[in-house]
């Protein structure tokens, strides 16, 4: 029965997964897109500041590729599978 605490709950969940998929989304968005402009903008005024920004820029891949990304789609697809039981 959709009506019941065990399908509240699991809809519940579904729904704080996937606003949490989101919120990673959201900030890889702003990190690697107006973050990323603005640091390549301060690093054609402030030449000292190249090394800061590449570095930056090698965290940001990093940590999406090994981090943000993996957690994002295990994040969805756990609620998909949730979603499918409801």
């Amino acid at each position: 029965m959709q009506n019941s605490e065990k399908q509240i709950r699991r809809l519940a969940a579904q729904r704080e997964l996937y606003t949490s998929a989101k919120t990673i989304f959201a900030i890889h968005s702003v990190v690697s897109g107006p973050v990323a402009v603005a640091s390549a903008f301060l690093a054609l005024g402030v030449p000292e500041v190249k090394g800061f920004v590449a570095m930056w820029a090698i965290a940001v891949v990093i940590a999406d590729q090994f981090w943000l990304t993996p957690l994002q789609k295990s994040k969805r697809s756990l609620a998909a599978r949730t979603q499918e039981l409801f």
